[in-house]
């Protein structure tokens, strides 16, 4: 008798993860939700960031999850709280105060999942970190989106 469980190989793909950062700039893609989970966006003036805090927002908040916002703009955000189209519950604030942002708790917060986005607002964060972030946002299923400011927003 001839026993066809015994020539018979499993394949595995466990070991063909194959990992994906995507830097995108002065994209938004609202409607989208990709595994891209870096997300760099160039903003102008003080009426781009209110929409971009309102799309982040709309887009993350669906999740039941935190969004968590570091250094957020006063103005724009007291625009995304006035329009009363989000639900601000949802919403933590971070200042860092005039300190360097910590890369550590970041990659904290973005590994452990607990927040559907980790917005980073007008920070200066070194390729090698952004390279960093990335990996614990993928750990995490967390988006992490850093918002640059082109020009001084008062």
């Amino acid at each position: 008798m001839l026993n066809i469980n015994k020539n018979k190989k499993t394949i595995s793909n466990n070991n063909l993860i194959k990992t994906i950062t995507c830097r995108q700039t002065n994209k938004v893609n609202v409607n989208c939700k990709s595994h891209n989970w870096m997300d760099i966006r160039n903003i102008k003036d003080q009426h781009q960031l209110a929409q971009q805090y309102e799309k982040i927002c709309q887009q993350h908040g669906q999740d039941n999850k935190w969004i968590l916002m570091i250094n957020p703009e006063d103005k724009s955000l007291e625009t995304l709280y006035a329009s009363g189209k989000i639900n601000t519950t949802k919403i933590l604030r971070v200042n860092a105060n005039k300190q360097t942002i910590n890369i550590a708790n970041i990659k904290t917060a973005l590994k452990t999942g607990n927040c559907s986005a980790v917005i980073l607002c007008n920070a200066s964060i070194k390729e090698e970190e952004i390279n960093q972030l990335t990996l614990c946002a993928q750990k995490g299923k967390t988006q992490c989106i850093v918002l640059k400011n082109t020009t001084t927003l008062h």
